[in-house]
């Protein structure tokens, strides 16, 4: 009995710095996401007051730069999935009543992941669509 209850505390410990290191990754490739939209935002001041200056409507805006953090988080899904799986078969010992690609958790994830790309990119989505075209236009 103690043996299992050594087992137990030891899969309890697995699991809980598992999702420890899992949530700051997630968090890591936000702000990953966002410094770089933001970053992307700062180069095309110019461009988004012209857009602005020419008639595009705010929201317009907004979608584009959230239309780049979709493409984004859609490509490191499409690139990380693929190797998730592969890398999961090396560690199907640790995985209790799942199988190595089970499509829920591999789906959950995605979705998790879509969610933070879609909140990483709304901050500076905001900070491009609250632009002023007059002083983008002068920007640099």
């Amino acid at each position: 009995m103690e043996r299992s209850d050594r087992t137990l505390v030891n899969e309890q410990m697995t699991a809980t710095l598992s999702t420890f290191f899992a949530s700051i990754a997630l968090l890591v490739a936000g702000f990953g996401l966002f410094g770089l939209l933001t970053y992307s935002v700062t180069l095309r001041t110019k461009e988004i007051g012209i857009r602005m200056a020419m008639g595009s409507q705010r929201a317009g805006i907004l979608k584009l730069i959230l239309r780049e953090a979709m493409q984004v988080t859609l490509i490191g899904i499409g690139i990380g999935l693929p190797c998730a799986i592969a890398v999961s078969r090396i560690f199907a010992h640790m995985l209790f009543a799942l199988s190595f690609a089970d499509p829920v958790t591999l789906t959950t994830a995605s979705l998790t992941l879509l969610l933070t790309g879609v909140a990483a990119g709304l901050l500076p989505a905001i900070r491009a669509m609250k632009l002023e075209p007059v002083a983008a236009l002068r920007h640099e």
